[in-house]
């Protein structure tokens, strides 16, 4: 399923034990309010991803969640839900405020090549992959461990508390 934030994942759709199930629903339970308004169209269960770190992966277009092997053995399966949700949401986030969090987060753009340029301080490794992968890790990290973008970035703090505020008050 190639998509704008992964490479091509190469992954074996495999049957749901009733266990694998039970704890899903139970992490799913733990997310914040706003991200389960996101209705899903199908949850697969895949073994690898194409990559062993991977927990999940997610497709926006269709609304997809695809649960790694990788997931059932990490302890904060709660974040890693949240990060996939969030990607799920993100098409529908004002494209006014994810333009005011790319520019709190760092994000320049290169005038010659029209291309981003990531953070000189990303909150996580992976944030310079893209705005939409440094936005999902800015919201899973607001509802794990907020404080961690506040020591990081005051402004994208802010910025994220103001799209998590619009969001949970949406009817």
């Amino acid at each position: 399923f190639p998509s704008h934030d992964t490479p091509c994942l190469k992954t074996r759709i495999k049957k749901w034990s009733p266990k694998e199930k039970k704890i899903l629903e139970e992490s799913f339970a733990l997310i914040p309010a706003w991200l389960k308004d996101y209705k899903l169209k199908e949850i697969l269960r895949g073994d690898s991803g194409g990559h062993p770190l991977n927990p999940a992966a997610s497709i926006p277009l269709t609304r997809s969640l695809i649960i790694f092997d990788r997931f059932f053995s990490e302890n904060d399966k709660r974040a890693i839900l949240i990060h996939e949700m969030a990607h799920i949401a993100l098409p529908n986030f004002d494209p006014q405020l994810t333009f005011d969090f790319s520019m709190a987060s760092g994000w320049t753009l290169d005038e010659a090549s029209l291309k981003p340029i990531p953070p000189k301080n990303p909150l996580l490794p992976d944030s310079t992959i893209s705005i939409n992968e440094d936005l999902a890790n800015h919201i899973e990290i607001y509802h794990t461990n907020p404080n961690r973008i506040l020591l990081n970035n005051p402004l994208s703090f802010s910025v994220i508390k103001k799209i998590i505020e619009t969001k949970e008050k949406q009817p």
